[in-house]
């Protein structure tokens, strides 16, 4: 064979300057010798591309399981339309009143708790009177007992409401609830004739109804005058 023939079946690749080779003479080609230059979007696939991502635009419907490190997110801003779920833990139930003085006999005793705020009604009636107090007990401090849930201890008052009694005070009256305490008191902005002293109850100072107060309902000749109705909302502790 010449020489000439010898060199056309060793033709380097380095000569072939123009043209195009046919497929069967490219062979396959591995992705290491790919060293530089940049594709075209149209030669990569979406399923065919996982290690780098662009999450400068990801929207949150891509986030489908794990989860968020606290140090990603920022300071929420919300408004009503945020909020989807605005159940708060409840309860309802029947609550067990009791009194410094007197006996009697508790009707209607219920409460509503949402979160933090509970409101207690209660209808009580005066049944019976103890005689009437004198010395230390005419000026000792009225109050009922046992509320559902112990008052926050966050300063005083923590709560208080309504009160109808009958009564011969020139004074209104209204609930009071002092901080840490079960314990609804009777407040009035007067000195309340007999029915009221200036002194301490549930770590405030103030005038505050006293058991002198409780001998005058019950001390009714009508029955009827002897009920005395109640409403007040405070904050608990927990």
């Amino acid at each position: 064979m010449s020489t000439y023939e010898a060199n056309r079946y060793s033709f380097p690749a380095s000569s072939i300057a123009s043209g195009t080779l046919a497929d069967a003479r490219i062979p396959n080609l591995a992705t290491s010798k790919i060293t530089s230059g940049t594709f075209a979007d149209a030669r990569l696939s979406s399923s065919s591309v996982t290690q780098h991502v662009d999450l400068t635009s990801l929207d949150a419907s891509n986030l489908t399981s794990g989860t968020i490190p606290n140090a990603r997110y920022g300071t929420p801003t919300f408004n009503g339309s945020n909020l989807t779920n605005t159940s708060v833990a409840s309860s309802v139930g029947s609550w067990s009143p009791g009194a410094n003085f007197n006996s009697h006999s508790w009707h209607q005793a219920k409460y509503v708790k949402v979160g933090r705020h509970c409101t207690v009604t209660l209808r009580m009636q005066s049944t019976g009177f103890n005689s009437f107090p004198t010395g230390n007990a005419r000026g000792s401090i009225f109050y009922i007992s046992g509320l559902p849930f112990t008052s926050w201890n966050g300063g005083n008052p923590i709560g208080g409401g309504v009160v109808s009694m009958a009564n011969y005070s020139s004074s209104a009256i209204s609930a009071w609830v002092g901080a840490n305490s079960n314990r609804i008191y009777f407040k009035t902005d007067g000195p309340g004739f007999d029915f009221a002293v200036t002194d301490n109850a549930g770590t405030q100072s103030g005038t505050f109804y006293t058991r002198m107060l409780a001998y005058q309902i019950s001390y009714q000749s009508n029955t009827s005058w002897r009920y005395s109705h109640i409403q007040a909302t405070y904050i608990t502790a927990s």
